[in-house]
């Protein structure tokens, strides 16, 4: 089960950058990712309740249940309106993916608190490295 996890990490990693750089999806990323999307979609089962009807997953205690609800929600995010905003991380040690839902739609990194403050202490000190100590320059 963890090659079939570390398989479906690759495939929508490469999915996911793909999308963020406006390139067509890999071949063999979009093979995997149907895989596990048709066998999750044969998992669910329409269920009636008090206040209408309502999907619920049949497999709750086997152990691929996980990886198929993930194949399920990154098809639903590859396929709805929120696709467009997949960006990728601007840090080069990074690389996760995001949605960005910023206002202005230019966010950068996957966390401020993380990949941001990290990139923006690496600029200050490069800028402080090149203007010399006791030297910084004025905005």
């Amino acid at each position: 089960m963890l090659a079939a996890a570390r398989e479906l990490r690759r495939a929508l990693h490469d999915l996911f950058v793909a999308r963020a750089h406006g390139k067509g999806p890999p071949a063999g990323a979009l093979a995997a990712l149907e895989r596990w999307t048709v066998e999750a979609a044969a998992r669910r089962r329409l269920v009636a309740r008090a206040h209408g009807l309502r999907w619920e997953w049949a497999d709750e205690r086997e152990l691929a249940a996980p990886l198929r609800r993930v194949a399920h929600a990154a098809t639903l995010l590859l396929t709805g309106e929120d696709a467009a905003h997949i960006k990728v991380c601007r840090n080069p040690e990074c690389g996760w993916a995001f949605v960005d839902r910023s206002r202005r739609g230019n966010r950068r990194w996957c966390e401020m608190a993380a990949c941001g403050s990290r990139d923006k202490a690496r600029r200050y000190y490069r800028r402080r490295a090149a203007t010399g100590p006791g030297r910084e320059r004025r905005r």
